[in-house]
């Protein structure tokens, strides 16, 4: 019984061992992937760190690193807005410019937030079209919240910087999704 126990044990290893073989193989393929279609965008760190960043991303086809891509700059809209919030509460931030500064961007985040939301669901839909305008709606609007204060660089200057390459990076990815 022990021997027939030993050799049980020693084969649930080995296949323990495979499947973790495998599983490092997907992802060493992924991130070859990723990084192929990260060097065609403007921002490669950016792209890789992010997509990588996202256990979505493995395995994933084109379309599926588009649609990564996007939610992910859907998510830093929504991310950047909840940090708005909490500077509004912050009495530090009472300077009036700018906090009607801020009331603006949260506006324009929460627009920006639901444009790339439906980009989603236009990707899905195979819409790359209107992919491309939502994605700009979304980047117009952080542009226009930037402006919204008096000063330069805003409070908010390095979250939109940030947030306007994630969109870039999605919408590189999405063209390169719309030509399979």
């Amino acid at each position: 019984m022990k021997f027939f126990s030993a050799i049980l044990l020693v084969l649930c290893l080995c296949m323990a061992a495979q499947r973790l073989d495998a599983a490092s193989q997907a992802n060493k393929e992924g991130i070859e992937k990723i990084e192929k279609m990260c060097a065609q965008t403007n921002y490669k760190d950016l792209c890789v760190t992010s997509l990588t960043s996202d256990p979505n991303s493995f395995p994933a086809d084109k379309m599926g690193l588009a649609l990564v891509a996007l939610r992910l700059a859907s998510s830093n809209a929504s991310d950047i807005s909840e940090s708005i919030k909490v500077m509004l509460n912050e009495t530090s931030q009472n300077e009036p410019a700018v906090q009607q500064g801020l009331f603006d961007c949260l506006d324009e985040y929460l627009d920006a937030s639901q444009q790339l939301d439906d980009s989603i669901a236009a990707i899905i839909a195979k819409a790359y079209g209107d992919v491309e305008k939502w994605v700009h709606a979304a980047v117009a609007d952080v542009r226009t919240c930037e402006n919204s204060f008096p000063t330069k660089p805003s409070v908010l200057t390095p979250r939109n910087e940030e947030f306007i390459k994630l969109c870039d990076i999605a919408l590189s990815i999405s063209r390169i999704a719309e030509e399979n």
